[in-house]
């Protein structure tokens, strides 16, 4: 309907005053209808158009105001019309261009083998800018993206070189020396053996004697505690009490341990 009232509006402008600016109108008109029906295919597609939504507005409003003042017998200018015009149709073009960036960047990280959680992040960035009608942002992005994965994917294959030819080096590694490898396991396993019970023995003679040290250093902790409160009066009632008690329930922890080991320990020296 505006682009109705437009072009009669430019008609009757056009009547009323010279031939002269007559092709610069008509150009300034039609643009507007290019700008219109590019907007109309950013509808379609789903994008966002308030930005060239506005640069058609302000455009549409510089056209009205140019025929007013043709009409008034002054001089308009009808290129800052398609300057507006011209910007809108470039916009129309980087959607969809950026948008098709876009897609094809979903299907790069998708099929890529690596962690890509960092340039999912930069993807989501360069989507939010897009939706925002910000496509210079979202290309930048868009390449920043590319440019992450590029690098994650060079770190994986280095990697995956590294853990081969380590591989390789160690499976060589193997065919050469199996006969040496077999007989070193073989002598380990031998020691073991043989001297199984008396590591048993030693381990648990040290642990029996580590808790015997424990139990001689909480015998020396009450009596201080002791002399602290009933000869020092370094303490109070309460503090005398508490400790008493935590000391007592760690001794009688130790001696409910020392008879189970002692009992290992002569079983083990019966196999022995």
């Amino acid at each position: 309907m505006r682009g109705k009232i437009f072009v009669w509006l430019l008609i009757l402008s056009l009547l009323a005053t010279p031939i002269f600016g007559l092709s610069d109108a008509i150009e300034a008109n039609n643009s507007l209808s290019e700008a219109k029906i590019a907007i109309q295919q950013m509808k379609e597609a789903n994008f966002s158009v308030q930005r060239v939504t506005d640069l058609f507005l302000e455009a549409e409003q510089i056209f009205k105001s140019q025929v007013a003042l043709k009409n008034a017998g002054g001089k308009p200018d009808f290129s800052l019309i398609l300057d507006r015009t011209k910007k809108i149709l470039e916009l129309k073009e980087n959607s969809f261009r950026i948008s098709d960036e876009l897609k094809a960047l979903r299907l790069r990280i998708d099929e890529s083998d690596v962690n890509t959680s960092e340039v999912e992040e930069i993807y989501l960035e360069a989507v939010k800018e897009f939706n925002d009608e910000r496509y210079e942002q979202s290309e930048e992005l868009i390449e920043k993206a590319y440019k992450k994965l590029s690098e994650l994917e060079s770190r994986a294959a280095r990697i995956a070189a590294f853990y081969e030819a380590v591989s390789k080096t160690f499976e060589n590694f193997i065919k050469e020396n199996w006969k040496k490898i077999v007989f070193i396991s073989a002598t380990i396993l031998l020691i073991l053996v043989i001297f199984h019970n008396r590591i048993n023995v030693y381990r648990l003679e040290r642990k029996l004697e580590r808790l015997k040290l424990r139990r001689k250093v909480l015998n020396e902790l009450i009596a201080k505690n002791q002399r602290d409160y009933f000869q020092f009066r370094k303490i109070g009632e309460d503090t005398f009490h508490i400790r008493e008690k935590k000391f007592g329930e760690l001794i009688r922890d130790i001696d409910s341990q020392i008879p189970l080991i002692r009992e290992q320990l002569a079983k083990v020296r019966k196999r022995k």
